[in-house]
């Protein structure tokens, strides 16, 4: 396979993300993983966690950290919470840490980030800034409760497109 294309694939991934990949997702371009401590000491990789490298040429961007946590849970995760909040545009709070939600099968704990569980279907996951993000109603569901604590639950329902109704579903 050629170097070029391998390079320009891999490329083309990390783009997308902020310049960020993982080792599965250079596999996927067609680069060994053996390759991988050749490209750090060349200065082509730089490794941000383990399971997660940033392209030298990149520049850093924006929720940087969302990008990093979420590649080192592994593609199945999906950005929630207080985060997802944040992505959206419908907080100007910095959430106080980094939460993820992951199929209830991923048994891995990562410093730094909060774990949530819970089985997802397509419908509810959307992507903002490269990033996979639970649904703007899911994050209504997830927050609701210290949102309403604060008095914004209507508020950030109607940013949301969501009809607000004192009643709960039975």
């Amino acid at each position: 396979m050629n170097t070029i294309s391998v390079h320009s694939r891999l490329y083309q991934i990390a783009e997308q993300q902020g310049g960020y990949s993982s080792p599965g997702q250079a596999r996927r371009a067609g680069l060994s993983e053996a390759l991988h401590p050749h490209h750090i000491r060349q200065g082509r990789f730089l490794c941000m966690r383990r399971g997660v490298y940033r392209l030298a040429e990149c520049p850093e961007t924006p929720h940087a950290d969302l990008m990093v946590a979420w590649l080192g849970a592994g593609e199945k995760a999906v950005v929630s919470h207080e985060n997802a909040l944040l992505l959206y545009g419908l907080t100007d709070l910095l959430p106080a840490g980094i939460c993820l939600t992951v199929p209830r099968t991923v048994s891995r704990r990562l410093a730094g980030v909060r774990l949530h569980t819970a089985r997802l279907n397509n419908e509810e996951i959307t992507f903002r800034h490269g990033l996979p993000v639970t649904c703007c109603l899911r994050v209504c569901v997830s927050v609701a409760p210290a949102c309403s604590r604060s008095g914004c639950t209507r508020r950030f329902l109607r940013r949301c497109g969501v009809a607000w109704s004192a009643r709960r579903p039975a």
